[in-house]
């Protein structure tokens, strides 16, 4: 539910902010872009653009401006290891097995 309404919301946003410009498109493109740093869906959109690029040959200067592989791959890893550290930090004094 909440990877299904983060679009509208940034996109919500995003008008709520900046209004109705000629370049809303654009705007709207680099803040989906920049929030998918922030859920954890945002891996596949990332592959799934850099696929396009590579196979399809076609790149968006606008998304090519708020990609950071950097950031792309802290915020895959940040996706993995903090439920996980998480998790064992409530469950380490937990006796499960009886």
């Amino acid at each position: 539910m909440f990877s299904v309404l983060w679009q509208l919301l940034v996109a919500l946003f995003t008008v709520s902010v900046g209004g109705f410009t000629v370049g809303i498109g654009e705007e709207l493109t680099k803040a989906l872009y920049t929030s998918y740093y922030f859920t954890p869906a945002g891996a596949y959109h990332f592959m799934q653009y850099y696929y396009q690029v590579h196979v399809g040959g076609r790149a968006l200067p606008a998304v090519e401006s708020v990609l950071n592989p950097w950031l792309i791959g802290t915020s895959i890893t940040a996706w993995i290891a903090l439920p996980a550290l998480l998790g064992w930090l409530v469950f380490r004094r937990a006796n499960l097995s009886g």
